[in-house]
């Protein structure tokens, strides 16, 4: 790790007007700009060592901080007035004030690879359930989808009627009352037939 403090010793020009309060605070402020512009330009030029470069795999923004150094900077006026535990510290290549623990943190290294990999790998079951689904057959007469039970069974059966369960069991139910139906205008037809016997046998009696 590699913190950097920038600051400079005030000092006044021998026989220099003393500065107002008012100055004294414009002067400070100036300096500090001219600190952080100097943070700056160290952050710029030392980007080789703290630069951690993106996984090359697809879809993940996740960063490898393991080859690169972390750098943290701030300047004697913050750490003055906040002290080091304050949200005073710069990382070279990430943006904003951080405290020290958050700064040397890497929440877009391993921790973010992980999670992108977990989602990733999610998305891909839901794209590989999405398509199962896509390609579920369906009941040629009521359009219901197969379970899973009944597309075993077609794949089976090349000679498959491609018929749902409930479909099937209608036609197993029609053609019941068919041939009861059948069965009971056979057995009507036979009794009148029986009947018209019998009444002809008594005439020629």
């Amino acid at each position: 790790m590699s913190v950097l403090v920038a600051g400079k010793q005030a000092t006044d020009r021998p026989g220099a007007k003393p500065l107002t309060d008012e100055q004294k605070k414009e002067k400070a402020r100036l300096d500090h700009r001219r600190l952080l512009r100097r943070a700056q330009e160290v952050e710029a030029t030392s980007e080789a060592s703290w630069y951690a470069p993106p996984y090359r795999e697809s879809g993940i923004a996740a960063r490898d901080y393991h080859r690169a150094l972390p750098v943290v900077a701030t300047t004697l006026p913050l750490l003055r007035a906040g002290g080091a535990d304050a949200a005073i510290w710069r990382r070279f290549g990430r943006p904003g004030w951080h405290t020290l623990a958050d700064a040397l943190d890497n929440p877009d290294g391993d921790q973010l690879l992980e999670a992108e990999r977990a989602a990733a790998e999610q998305a891909r079951q839901e794209r590989e359930r999405e398509e199962h689904e896509r390609r579920r057959p369906t009941c040629t007469r009521c359009g219901a989808k197969f379970p899973d039970e009944r597309w075993a069974e077609r794949k089976r059966n090349a000679w498959d009627d491609r018929l749902c369960a409930d479909c099937r069991q209608a036609d197993a139910d029609q053609q019941a009352r068919q041939a009861a139906e059948r069965e009971q205008a056979t057995a009507e037809a036979a009794a009148a037939q029986a009947k018209r016997a019998g009444s002809w046998w008594r005439r020629r009696s």
